[in-house]
């Protein structure tokens, strides 16, 4: 992986998980916008209301191939 992406990829893990009983949209809010991340999250299958605590362990795989 290039040394640029794993701290964005590392941010991002962080902020959709570090609230587990959060929506993941409302982690991501200020990452890149709500509007941005809605859509990213509905591309890769995932429900953007959706809680980090609720998702399966293949979704973070459905990020990286998104």
């Amino acid at each position: 992986m290039n040394s640029r992406v794993t701290p964005l990829w590392s941010e991002l893990l962080h902020r959709a998980f570090a609230h587990r009983r959060k929506t993941l949209l409302n982690n991501l809010k200020g990452f890149r916008g709500p509007e941005d991340w809605a859509g990213f999250l509905a591309g890769a299958g995932v429900d953007p209301r959706a809680r980090a605590e609720d998702l399966e362990g293949t979704c973070g795989l459905r990020f990286i191939m998104r």
